[in-house]
């Protein structure tokens, strides 16, 4: 239900399509954009008959972000000025000019990005101080405020827009404006969130009075996926509102353009394409002929198979059964076409903490569904399959939403004396599924998933706790760890109850590293022979361990050794990976704890729970 990040458009392998790309591949692959060859002039008529009439020039790219670069170095290059304007909770791509136009801090790398890219309020009736349940172009109104505007009227829309005026009156220069305005008809990694039906046609007509460029992002919404119209711009048209018509400047697009190969594109007015006249310019593989048959051969199809209609026919089926769940962890279910968010919210109606959210997303997945995550938050379902799907689909996704919604619980603290660890009840997602799996090789998948950055949620959420915890609280901890792994089931809140354990071992490495080298060396061969580790090349070995050393291990033995290796491998190593090897040090010795004490309570649980010491 996520056709490979909003991209399968036409379902996976079409026959037609792959036809195509295979007649294509014994005639002719590659000659660069400076020859023209049929397949990439067929392709362009195709496409632009698509668009309005004065979008008449194609330059052809690899990918949207790609496209979306060129967009706005054409406007650069058109207007003369350099600032340009994007939403708050936009996404453009990721290449470094393009990603200071991204307004998602989850998705902005740490480095210089954004020069010349000033942002405006987003305009979201759901989470934003203004809307209510008609602003938006959709088939359902699931904003539990009330909307007391009348025909033709929308004031959430005007505050928003006095809000992106105000961004154009005080933060561009008077002299001139913008360069251009970047944004998405609906913001698709941002949550599937809609603007009010009079926001963008309004904010369009104010930067073209300020003689700005206006670029239309329709990498996630084009090519028919809203059902009403082919561009997601052109749903801006209600007759209430007789002056609306979004007329862009450029149109960028890619993803659902060819079904999954790699391409793009970027379509202006052939005023604004003169602009690169100004030096040479050309892109190597944009346009090559397989690229040209395969996007010609998705437009055939879409008009061939009523896709767009089906699109808006099974998307509207779709959008009022999520509503109709009237599930309280819904609470919001937006958007128009095959192109759906259901923002998911806790006991108290604010975002699904982020660890809950993942516990949905592996629920569905578990159903044999697949859909994205997306919203600052990471709490909205993303629903955007391929365009040929049917009602029973979408029947099969709604039923599998509902069942992971209702299986998420709160999580309660149960460990013993104050203990912090968390874990959910009755949830049985994260069940080990593995038949035979020992205490050693569960810790090291464990430790595997730290060190990949996976329950990056978790990790961060109980690190602050632990902050000036000593390492005298290891062991209460190393047994609430086991308890997690060994009673709840759950891999990520055993990964929770693990990275605390960690934490709590944090003061006493720190300690260790200010003990002198000779003394430490010592106690940490004396702990690792015993533990059967390798020092000097650091290998750290989790499985197969003899049966008989186990027994020569006590507790404080154990937690001693766990504690100790983990400082000498964090002192030896002296950098990231070393982390990675006192996480191992210290689970290991949670792992010889928990065989020495808790033997009794491993042979009462249920054999289904997948975990032996054997």
């Amino acid at each position: 239900m996520f056709a490979g990040i909003v991209t399968v458009s036409v379902g996976h392998c079409h026959p037609k399509v792959n036809s195509a790309l295979k007649a294509q591949l014994d005639k002719l692959w590659h000659t660069t954009c400076i020859y023209h060859t049929e397949p990439v002039l067929e392709y362009a008529a195709a496409l632009t008959a698509k668009l309005p009439e004065h979008l008449s020039v194609c330059f052809f790219t690899n990918s949207g972000s790609e496209a979306n670069d060129l967009a706005l170095a054409l406007a650069r290059l058109h207007t003369g000025r350099f600032d340009v304007l994007s939403m708050r909770n936009g996404y453009h791509g990721m290449t470094q000019a393009v990603m200071g136009c991204t307004n998602l801090g989850t998705w902005k790398q740490p480095m210089p990005a954004g020069l010349g890219v000033l942002k405006a309020m987003n305009a979201d009736p759901y989470a934003g101080p203004w809307g209510g349940k008609r602003c938006r172009d959709s088939p359902v109104d699931s904003i539990s405020r009330d909307c007391a505007c009348k025909p033709g009227q929308c004031e959430a829309g005007d505050k928003y827009l006095t809000q992106f005026n105000e961004t154009l009156r005080f933060d561009f220069p008077a002299a001139s404006g913008p360069a251009g305005y970047i944004v998405e008809s609906i913001q698709g990694v941002g949550g599937t969130t809609q603007f009010p039906k009079n926001f963008l046609p309004a904010a369009f007509d104010a930067v073209h009075a300020k003689g700005g460029v206006c670029i239309a992002d329709e990498v996630q919404t084009g090519f028919g996926r809203l059902g009403s119209d082919f561009w997601g711009f052109q749903e801006f048209k209600d007759p209430l509102f007789a002056a609306n018509k979004t007329r862009p400047d450029i149109v960028t697009m890619a993803k659902g353009i060819g079904n999954g190969f790699p391409m793009g594109a970027c379509v202006t007015t052939p005023e604004i394409a003169a602009s690169f006249g100004k030096a040479l310019y050309f892109n190597t593989y944009g346009g090559n002929p397989m690229a040209s048959v395969v996007g010609k051969a998705v437009l055939d199809v879409i008009e061939e198979e009523g896709l767009q209609k089906n699109c808006d026919v099974v998307g509207t089926h779709f959008l009022k059964s999520l509503v109709s769940l009237k599930n309280p962890k819904i609470g919001d279910v937006r958007g128009k076409g095959l192109m759906i968010g259901v923002e998911m919210v806790d006991e108290d109606g604010k975002p699904l903490p982020v660890q809950r959210s993942g516990d949905v997303f592996e629920a569905i997945k578990d159903a044999g569904i697949l859909v994205g995550k997306g919203g600052i938050n990471g709490n909205v379902l993303r629903i955007k399959p391929p365009m040929c799907i049917t009602k029973e689909d979408a029947d099969r996704t709604v039923a599998a939403i509902d069942k992971a919604l209702k299986d998420s619980k709160p999580y309660k603290s149960v460990g013993g004396n104050g203990s912090l660890v968390e874990q959910k009840m009755n949830t049985p997602n994260y069940k080990l599924q593995r038949p035979k799996i020992t205490y050693v090789s569960s810790l090291a998948i464990l430790a595997g998933e730290l060190a990949t950055g996976q329950e990056r949620g978790a990790i961060l959420e109980a690190s602050p706790h632990l902050l000036g915890r000593g390492a005298d609280g290891t062991a209460e901890l190393a047994r609430d760890a086991l308890r997690a792994i060994s009673v709840t089931r759950l891999r990520g809140v055993a990964v929770t109850a693990c990275v605390r354990t960690r934490s709590a071992a944090a003061a006493g490495v720190a300690a260790g590293r200010e003990r002198e080298r000779d003394a430490l060396d010592a106690d940490a061969e004396r702990f690792t022979g015993c533990l059967g580790v390798d020092v000097a090349s650091g290998v750290v070995p989790l499985v197969g361990r003899p049966r008989e050393r186990l027994d020569e291990v006590d507790a404080d033995d154990a937690l001693r050794a766990g504690d100790l290796l983990g400082v000498f491998l964090g002192v030896r190593a002296g950098d990231l990976e070393g982390d990675f090897l006192w996480d191992l040090g210290l689970l290991l010795g949670v792992c010889f704890f928990a065989v020495d004490r808790e033997r009794e309570l491993l042979r009462e649980r249920d054999p289904d729970d997948g975990l032996s010491i054997d």
